[in-house]
This record gives C-alpha cells, sequence and structure tokens, in this order.
C-alpha cells in the first residue's frame, strides 16, 4: 500500500493505524483504522508494474470492514497514471464486520493501474481484505486461477499436478503462530479471510488465498491425477 505520490504507507497519529484487537478472525489478526476529519487516498499497484485491467472485463472488487459511527462511506477507483477510469462508492452501514462486494467493469483497458480506496472527511472505520479478482477465472470457479495461464497448462494435457511446490514446504518455523511458519496444508482451506499469511522463500507476503482446495479443483478441471506435498 502506498500514498498518492507512491511512497510506502506509513501510520499516522490517529488518521492511518494498524490494529489487532478486533479483527476478523485470529489467523488474520492485523487491519487498517481510518479516523480523519480530512480526505485520505491510499493505493496499491500490485504485482510489478502496475495491475492490468482490460477493457471490456469485469472484475469482482470486495473488502471487509466496520463502521464506527452512521453514515460512513469509501469510494473505490481504479486509477491510470493521475487519470481515475472507474469509481464506485459503497456505504459501509455496520458496526461488526462485513463483507462488501461490487462488479467493476471496465471502460478502458489499464495497462500500469492502481487500485485507490479514498476515505472522505470525518471518516471513522476499520477495512481489511481488500481484494480485486477478475469475474472470468479458468471455469469461472470462484476463487479460481488466472483464466489465460491456466488454459495454457491444460493445453499441455497433464496427467497430474505436484502441488503447492517444494520451495512453499521446505523451510519455516515448527511454531504455526509465526509468520515464519512452515506450509501447513490446513491453514489454505476454509473462507479466506481466516487464513493465516506468512513469509515466503522469495521475501513477500503470502496470502494462501490459493490453497489445497484450489489446487485440487484445477486438478479436477484439468482432468490430472493431484500429487500433494506434504
Amino acid at each position: 500500500w502506498q500514498k498518492a505520490d507512491g511512497s510506502p504507507l506509513k501510520e499516522e497519529a490517529l488518521a492511518l493505524r494498524v490494529l489487532q484487537d478486533d479483527p476478523i478472525h485470529p489467523n488474520n489478526p492485523h487491519y487498517l483504522k481510518v479516523n480523519t476529519n480530512e480526505e485520505i487516498a491510499i493505493y496499491n499497484d500490485g504485482f510489478n508494474r502496475g495491475l492490468f485491467l482490460k477493457e471490456g472485463e469485469s472484475y469482482l472488487l470486495s473488502f471487509f470492514a466496520k463502521a464506527d459511527f452512521n453514515h460512513q462511506k469509501v469510494r473505490i477507483a481504479f486509477v491510470n497514471g493521475e487519470k481515475i477510469v472507474v469509481q464506485e462508492e459503497i456505504a459501509i452501514d455496520k458496526k461488526e464486520w462485513q463483507k462488501y462486494e461490487l462488479e467493476v467493469h471496465l471502460p478502458e483497458t489499464i495497462h500500469k493501474g492502481r487500485l485507490a480506496l479514498i476515505f472522505p472527511e470525518n471518516t471513522n472505520l476499520a477495512i481489511d481484505m481488500v481484494s480485486v479478482f477478475p469475474k472470468a477465472t479458468f471455469k469461472n470457479r470462484k476463487n479460481g486461477c488466472r483464466k489465460d495461464l491456466a488454459e495454457m497448462l491444460a493445453a499441455t494435457h497433464p496427467k497430474f499436478l505436484r502441488f503447492p511446490g517444494g520451495c512453499l514446504v521446505h523451510d519455516g518455523s515448527l511454531n504455526e503462530k509465526d509468520r515464519d511458519a512452515s506450509y501447513r496444508w490446513k491453514n489454505t482451506l476454509g473462507p479466506i479471510e481466516t487464513r493465516p499469511t506468512k513469509r515466503n522463500s522469495w521475501g513477500y507476503n503470502q496470502t494462501l488465498g490459493l490453497g489445497y482446495y484450489e489446487y485440487f479443483v484445477l486438478c479436477e478441471d484439468l482432468g490430472a491425477k493431484p500429487l500433494p506435498v506434504l
């Protein structure tokens, strides 16, 4: 997450704080608390150079939020450079954690885009689990695989699929509460928001959103024998 100028997001007194006193789930302890009298915008450009979003495609945007006061709202925008390509406003009307979802249609292709969360003045709410997903996944599976990559894999007619990969499972702490904990397949099951995040051998965050269930479904869709690594 970044500020408007691309610098890393940092906590700012009461305005932006990372808290863990009332999370969605104990496995997912951290969330962002926004308490501001002035408009604040934060940005995320995904992996590498930015978000790639195609004209005419639909994207599913979701997040969890809870409001401390009534009449709270968040504006969600896809930004291309300084230009807001599409923007939606969502009312946050629950004082306990609630999932909010909307479908966004892209009027033009964005090659190096950013997702913006814009909190208007007098905002007092908590937010977590922000996600942007293409509506069209492989075989239209919910939380499914990227369509183009999975179609290329399917074209090879694989006889088996070994997952999740040796580098993910061969190291880590034996204390399952550690952020450096070794890979445990049971932690990759269930609702996404209940899966713990961990670091991996490549130094970035791993959400376990692609878990054992999703891998078995992929095997089924490919007609491949599953070979899980334990």
